[in-house]
């Protein structure tokens, strides 16, 4: 049971986490514990306009799958810009 446990629940490199948004840019990052578990995630990504900022947020059923989600809609938006 234990194992299965793990495998819903994946741990985080949080120092990954931090060197991931560094390389994005990003100024503000938050972590959000939903009702019923769920989890969102809010991060700042700067523009090319001075003093504004772009927001991407992804939620989920877990802390993983929400910055898995951050992630790739950051990396989505840097392509596009």
């Amino acid at each position: 049971m234990a194992n299965v446990k793990q495998l819903e629940n994946p741990s985080i490199d949080w120092a990954a986490v931090h060197n991931q948004l560094d390389r994005l840019g990003a100024t503000c990052f938050h972590l959000e514990r939903l009702p019923e578990g769920r989890c969102r995630i809010t991060c700042l990504l700067p523009t090319n306009q001075q003093g504004r900022t772009h927001r991407i947020e992804a939620a989920s059923s877990t802390e993983a799958e929400a910055l898995r989600l951050t992630f790739a809609k950051a990396q989505e938006w840097a392509r596009e810009r």
